[in-house]
């Protein structure tokens, strides 16, 4: 038997249980008889099941089955976005990537990042994606903002799926994990109640779908505040167009005290380091002449810069996510559809 047919068989072993993560596999000789091959194509086989992280061999003692094999803790992470083109979201990613560093310290949740992974399956990662899906090294899969048309390529295979996104189709073992914008922009309305403001602005990113903003006038309206056409901006998030953000704040702030904002919210994270400039080249007094309150994806290493940030937490995203997967292994398991709720950053501080 070629020693492909082998490992397939030894993974097949592996999956179903015949051979439990620690306990020992039969010798090579025993294995050779077995698959009736050489001992030269059974050691080729183990070797390449050793480096896949399957098993591990302690000389003597014999080869063993690995505590945390991959096909139970190793999570593909699937980005849209190329590494020379994140832009975009530059902010989300680094957090992202830096969280998933912390988890993949912990040897049971190994976190491998896959770039590129669209339905253009000739771009990025993609194939090794398929390749690693095939050869069963993956415990699951979390996709951001997948396509219909991503996940349908990926439906025929029995591999559970966490979709970081607004539900869009649902199939066997995928889960929609997202995060609650109506609870974020709730609580920053509440926050600028509670410092008094009434005249309230907002910049958005222009994508910001229409729900979300009907929500935010309507709080503004329940809670005896006033905007204003004029003072509701959706800019576009890429490189060129961002740095007229300053341009924007700068237009808010231009009118008299009596007759300008005296709140901004700001709904996307990678628009505030350009507020932030804007306000360093003025001589506005924050919060004293506008009170600011951003999203924010968290950890966020604090500032001096007194705009306030009411966001969520990406290591509670990913390890949310992480659960969820192991619990789609489980036998008569069903997908969640959940909502995580927004945080604000002294609930942060406070738990640190």
């Amino acid at each position: 038997m070629k020693y492909d047919l082998i490992i397939a068989e030894l993974k097949k072993d592996i999956i179903r249980g015949r051979y439990e993560p620690l306990s020992r596999l039969p010798t090579r000789n025993e294995l050779a008889r077995r698959f009736s091959t050489t001992l030269a194509t059974m050691q080729n086989a183990m070797d390449i099941l050793a480096k896949e992280g399957f098993i591990d061999s302690r000389g003597r003692d014999g080869t063993f089955v690995v505590d945390n094999p991959p096909h139970l803790s190793k999570y593909g992470m699937c980005i849209p976005e190329l590494p020379s083109n994140m832009y975009l979201w530059h902010r989300l990613w680094t957090v992202i990537n830096g969280e998933a560093l912390k988890i993949r310290r912990d040897p049971s949740k190994r976190i491998e990042n896959y770039y590129g992974i669209t339905a253009n399956s000739e771009i990025g990662d993609f194939k090794k994606l398929i390749e690693d899906i095939e050869e069963h090294r993956l415990a699951g899969l979390i996709i951001f903002w997948p396509s219909v048309e991503l996940l349908g390529k990926l439906k025929k295979y029995d591999i559970p799926i966490v979709s970081f996104s607004r539900p869009i189709i649902s199939f066997p073992r995928m889960s929609v994990i997202w995060v609650d914008y109506i609870s974020m922009i709730d609580k920053m309305i509440s926050y600028l109640k509670k410092r008094e403001r009434r005249r309230i602005a907002i910049i958005t990113n222009s994508e910001t779908p229409r729900e979300y903003m009907e929500h935010f006038k309507k709080k503004v309206q329940e809670n005896g505040m006033t905007t204003h056409p004029s003072w509701i901006h959706g800019v576009c998030l890429c490189k060129d167009a961002l740095p007229w953000c300053s341009s924007v704040f700068e237009l808010l702030m231009s009118g008299s005290r009596e007759a300008r904002p005296d709140a901004l919210v700001i709904l996307n994270e990678n628009i505030t380091p350009f507020i932030s400039s804007a306000i360093s080249k003025s001589s506005l007094m924050i919060p004293d002449d506008i009170e600011i309150v951003s999203h924010c994806n968290f950890p966020f290493n604090s500032t001096n810069d007194h705009i306030h940030r009411i966001g969520f937490d990406i290591n509670l995203i990913l390890n949310r996510c992480i659960c969820e997967i192991d619990s789609l292994h489980k036998k008569n398991s069903k997908p969640c559809s959940e909502e995580l709720p927004a945080i604000d950053q002294d609930e942060i501080s406070a738990r640190t």
